[in-house]
């Protein structure tokens, strides 16, 4: 017999109808669609609807007249009125003394339901064979496993932590502590990317800057960067193929230039083949996806597949936000292009990983970065795109700076981090190598 039988649901619903202090504390998981018997799913969802209007449980007597009111306006159906009428009398004859019992149980019974429910739905889809169906259908298999999730966190208590932020502390000053934080190859720059000493976990990283200004090749030489120093890399490339992206990454661990890969070929395989045997090496995947049809959705089933498999990322990089697809079309460009963000952001925490992407300035903002340097406020579309960021790191070159083999990097917006800092790198793009070497703080 199932932990969530009949007997169960009956006891989760008296809570529900009853009991103000459940309903504050946990009513938000319980959704008339959980419940199998008809009569009960209806009952539930009655009290649903006076919940929402008065925010607390009402007496037997007022319950009454609302269901009759909701029946009569054909806001809820009641097929069989002696069932729910015997239920009622169920649900209101025990004292409610399990309230700590049902709470603990109710994420799991939620999480249950609605998994059922989102399976079920995916059968149907297969069955009609409808592509887009069938996606929202794993999508919202994906979302069922979330259900109840943010109700088995445990809130810290900030006086009991503090032994803990002290050690952390002392090992961050002896430089022996990280946050768990991706390196990007460069000590100068981790350093700067406080508190984590380089991307951070569970935080979206966008490196901003004009057409043509090294996006792709920021985002390959980090990916790389971590890869070697241990981490495992998965790189969603919406723009070019698996083979431009092996190709400008052979020629950043070989330091030859991408157009003399061809010929060559031995100094590259030679570089590949010490670059592969270095000591703790992590993994580098690379997947591309046609432009304008990547859905963070889609990355995240393809990222939890793997997971099923036993592969985790620590670093996510998608190249890049402006040519991903929103979920949902909208009429204003910049609402579905914000929602990519926010999404992103999110993937990070799902998967505990860095997420880094890139995105463009618009028309004055790549004439700030040649002059000086641009900030969010220049971002193509519209600054909503970027400010879910936790960094956003603007790229700058004048024309002089590009002939010299120069970059700065501003740091634009920082969540946790000093903003207003610029950092000047020398970089060698023929090599598709953004960063060489730190020349200091302008």
């Amino acid at each position: 017999m199932s932990q969530f039988d009949q007997a169960f649901q009956e006891q989760l619903a008296a809570h529900y109808l009853r009991d103000n202090v459940f309903v504050q504390s946990v009513g938000g998981l319980v959704l008339p669609e959980y419940f199998e018997n008809e009569s009960l799913a209806a009952i539930v969802a009655i009290q649903k609807i006076y919940l929402e209007k008065y925010g607390h449980c009402p007496t037997l007597q007022t319950y009454v007249q609302v269901m009759k009111r909701l029946v009569a306006a054909k806001k809820v159906k009641i097929a069989d009125f002696d069932e729910v009428k015997r239920l009622l009398g169920v649900l209101h004859r025990d004292p409610l003394a399990d309230r700590q019992f049902v709470i603990d149980t109710i994420a799991d019974f939620a999480r249950h339901a609605a998994l059922e429910n989102a399976t079920m739905g995916l059968a149907d889809a297969l069955d009609s064979q409808d592509q887009t169906k069938i996606f929202k259908g794993l999508a919202a298999i994906e979302e069922a496993k979330q259900v109840g999730a943010t109700d088995a966190q445990v809130a810290r208590t900030f006086t009991s932590g503090r032994a803990n932020r002290q050690q952390r502390r002392a090992q961050a000053a002896a430089g022996g502590y990280t946050n768990g934080g991706i390196t990007t190859g460069f000590p100068e720059l981790d350093n700067q990317l406080t508190p984590h000493r380089g991307w951070g976990r569970k935080e979206l990283n966008i490196l901003m800057g004009p057409p043509k200004s090294g996006k792709t090749a920021s985002m390959i030489t980090f990916a790389l960067k971590a890869a070697e120093a241990g981490f495992r890399v998965f790189y969603a490339s919406c723009e070019v193929s698996e083979d431009i992206i092996e190709d400008r990454s052979d020629a950043n661990v070989s330091g030859v230039a991408f157009k003399e890969l061809v010929q060559r070929q031995a100094e590259v395989d030679a570089a590949l083949e010490a670059w592969e045997k270095k000591p703790g090496l992590g993994v580098f995947d690379v997947q591309a996806f046609p432009i304008r049809t990547l859905k963070v959705s889609e990355l995240v089933r393809i990222l939890k597949k793997k997971q099923a498999n036993g592969q985790d990322y620590d670093l996510i990089v998608v190249d890049y936000l402006g040519i991903m697809r929103p979920e949902q079309q909208y009429q204003d460009k910049r609402f579905g292009l914000a929602e990519v963000g926010q999404d992103l952001r999110a993937m990070g925490t799902t998967f505990n990983a860095a997420v880094i992407t890139g995105y463009q300035t618009n028309r004055t903002g790549t004439q700030k970065a040649q002059r000086n340097v641009s900030d969010g406020t220049d971002a193509a579309d519209d600054y909503e795109v970027v400010r879910t960021a936790d960094v956003l790191i603007t790229i700058n070159q004048s024309v002089d700076e590009r002939a010299n083999g120069e970059v700065v990097l501003y740091f634009s917006e920082m969540r946790n981090a000093e903003s207003g800092v610029r950092m000047r790198f020398k970089q060698d793009l023929k090599c598709m190598r953004f960063l060489t070497e730190f020349m200091g703080f302008d």
